[in-house]
């Protein structure tokens, strides 16, 4: 058994990929962050200053998980965007040096969005190129980032992109931006602040992923990496918006609801419709 790397251990997914990780499938796990202790195991790093390609070639690590990312869509000043920028590409590029020099056979799998996708009606499951149908700077950077992947073109260097929509269940966090839309929505209502839900004239869907079962797919999909580059969307969890919102606005009176004639170009529509997200939000955060 060869070893592998997580880049970004410490985030929301980081920390429950690490947990759904089987040891009996890598010799070692090894993980890298700006955040946590400094171990055997674990490097306390900006990947900026890490040599990570001397590190793959010493530990013979097969597998390398990136979960670094900004993932912040509401840009108000020119730090924010920044941030943006470095987490989402700049910061990368010496990971795609690393990939570049390899000449080991690597799995690299990285996290995109499927925001990229826009406003399209149904979403394939599979795509062969990376894409970006969005004028959002997050997954503008994404992008930039997915095709210095898509070019690298080697045959032992095996890129996998999933591609996720809004992955909840944040129940740590002590900061309101760093939680997805359905957190904000959750805490807002167990600490009775005022909680307006935005919703479109036309139905609003938006795709919804518990972290648990986020972090199980994600690992699933990494066993059977099998192409040089391969994206694989997760389309299965779209909740109907409206209907989830109208619902809480009864329960809750802290809730509000206001329609706009905003285009919310990341929200997308899908033959596939989860009617009992309303359900599910109720039973995870513990509202009966």
């Amino acid at each position: 058994m060869s070893s592998l790397l997580i880049l970004g251990s410490e985030g929301f997914i980081g920390c429950e990929i690490k947990k759904k990780i089987k040891k009996s499938e890598y010799s070692k796990v090894y993980s890298l962050d700006i955040k946590g202790r400094k171990s055997k195991k674990h490097i306390k790093s900006n990947i900026n200053n890490f040599n990570i390609y001397n590190f793959v070639i010493k530990h013979d690590i097969s597998t390398i998980i990136d979960l670094i990312g900004c993932t912040n869509h509401n840009f108000t000043t020119k730090n924010e965007i920044q941030d943006s920028l470095n987490k989402n590409f700049l910061d990368k590029k010496n990971i795609i040096k690393c990939l570049k020099k390899l000449n080991k056979k690597v799995k690299f799998i990285t996290i995109g969005s499927l925001y990229k996708y826009g406003a399209q009606k149904k979403i394939k499951k599979i795509n062969l190129l990376p894409v970006n149908k969005s004028q959002d700077p997050q997954l503008i950077f994404k992008n930039k980032f997915e095709n210095k992947l898509f070019n690298i073109n080697k045959n032992n260097i095996q890129i996998l992109i999933i591609n996720i929509g809004s992955v909840f269940g944040n129940f740590k966090s002590k900061d309101q931006k760093s939680m997805n839309l359905i957190d904000q929505i959750a805490f807002k209502i167990k600490k009775k602040i005022k909680n307006t839900i935005y919703v479109s004239i036309k139905t609003r869907y938006k795709n919804c992923i518990y972290i648990k079962d986020a972090a199980k797919l994600i690992l699933s999909y990494i066993k059977n990496t099998k192409l040089n580059y391969l994206e694989i969307n997760i389309v299965n969890n779209l909740a109907n918006f409206n209907i989830f919102a109208n619902k809480l606005r009864k329960k809750f009176n802290s809730v509000n609801i206001e329609y706009s004639t905003k285009n919310f170009n990341y929200y997308y529509h899908n033959i596939i419709c989860n009617n009992d997200f309303y359900k599910k939000f109720i039973k995870i955060y513990k509202f009966n």
